[in-house]
C-alpha cells in the first residue's frame, strides 16, 4: 500500500487532555494548511 496525498486518510490521534484540547489540536492542523474534522469515537 502507498500514500497518495489525493485521497483522504483516517488518523486517530492521542492525547492527554489536561495538556490540550481536541479543539486546539484541529486549529492547529487547520492553520498549517491541511484539511481535517473531528470525528467522537
Amino acid at each position: 500500500m502507498s500514500f497518495d496525498p489525493k485521497q483522504e486518510h483516517l488518523i486517530v490521534v492521542q492525547y492527554q487532555p489536561n495538556t490540550t484540547s481536541s479543539k486546539e489540536l484541529l486549529e492547529s492542523v487547520l492553520k498549517h494548511g491541511h484539511q481535517a474534522q473531528l470525528i467522537g469515537l
